[in-house]
């Protein structure tokens, strides 16, 4: 097979492996989007509260009420929310960070062009960040963020937010093994059962795209997977 049907394979195969270990250990995953030196500073330092990560698509009263706080969206509330609002929030990072290297108004030709080039470098080389946490680590540390209520309930909010630093070695692949292998394994297990299956299946199935795709360029996108998961 070419080189891009094995990257593509490895991965595939390794993102369905991060999912299936999560759900093998019964871990939740909470997303963060933002552009990528914000992205890198974060995989560094972890998630820290700051007025500038809370972005511009709101107003500037639902932005003052989230002053200080790191947000962070679920994943469980509606597949489709967990996909496209951490994307829009990448994106509207981006274009924040651009407004505030060039304040003035109307934006000229660069500016708009600067604008540009972050969205597609935003959307094309930031992945999503997965951040990994037990259900009572969620419920000790985060609170629902009213922003994102839409007029429902608190408990109907698609995003947490704290004041917490949220740590780094929380994200991805060994964030999961990390925040899951403990000794409330069992207790997780017993509660959902059906998702450790799932789990299984998914690493049955991540570990079978493997072997299709070969030992080569496959093992090297495997491991770049895990690593930006």
């Amino acid at each position: 097979m070419s080189f891009a049907v094995n990257f593509f394979l490895g991965t595939i195969s390794s993102h369905i492996a991060d999912l299936g270990l999560a759900n093998s250990l019964c871990v939740e995953t909470l997303k963060h989007g933002t552009d990528l030196p914000s992205y890198l500073s974060i995989r560094w330092v972890g998630g820290v509260s700051t007025y500038e990560s809370f972005h511009s698509i709101h107003s500037e009263d639902r932005r003052a009420a989230n002053v200080n706080y790191f947000y962070i969206f679920k994943e469980n509330i509606h597949y489709l929310t967990g996909l496209v609002e951490p994307q829009g929030h990448k994106i509207a990072a981006s274009i924040n960070r651009i407004k505030k290297l060039f304040p003035s108004y109307p934006l000229s030709f660069f500016q708009k062009s600067l604008i540009g080039l972050s969205i597609t470098t935003t959307i094309l080389a930031t992945p999503i960040i997965n951040f990994r946490f037990c259900k009572q680590e969620i419920t000790e540390r985060f609170e629902n963020d009213p922003a994102y209520r839409f007029g429902k309930p608190d408990d109907a909010s698609i995003a947490y937010r704290t004041k917490e630093k949220v740590e780094a070695w929380r994200i991805g692949f060994f964030g999961t093994i990390l925040a899951g292998v403990n000794t409330g394994w069992l207790k997780r297990a017993k509660e959902e059962p059906w998702r450790v299956i799932k789990g299984a299946v998914q690493l049955t199935g991540a570990a079978l795209v493997a072997w299709y795709a070969g030992p080569s360029i496959q093992t090297v996108s495997f491991l770049a997977g895990f690593i930006l998961a």
